[in-house]
């Protein structure tokens, strides 16, 4: 900050992040979508496999459980 030094009682970094396919052997054969591309699709699927157990990842689940999809 121009050399000036800050004080605060609290301090939030957020840097971003992006995602990353895990290393599953024969991924990139079927195809996948991360968080983003998820959000552009047109159409509803009528079932589809969530990986990962975060937070994104469940409400992504919850998401498409509740708009009609088989989400096992």
């Amino acid at each position: 900050m121009d050399g000036r030094r800050l004080t605060t009682r609290s301090v939030i970094i957020a840097t971003g992040s992006h995602s990353t396919a895990p290393p599953i052997k024969g991924l990139e054969e079927v195809g996948y979508l991360t968080n983003v591309e998820v959000l552009r699709l047109r159409r509803l699927p009528s079932s589809l496999v969530i990986v990962g157990s975060g937070p994104i990842g469940s409400k992504f689940a919850q998401i498409f459980a509740r708009f009609g999809a088989k989400v096992p």
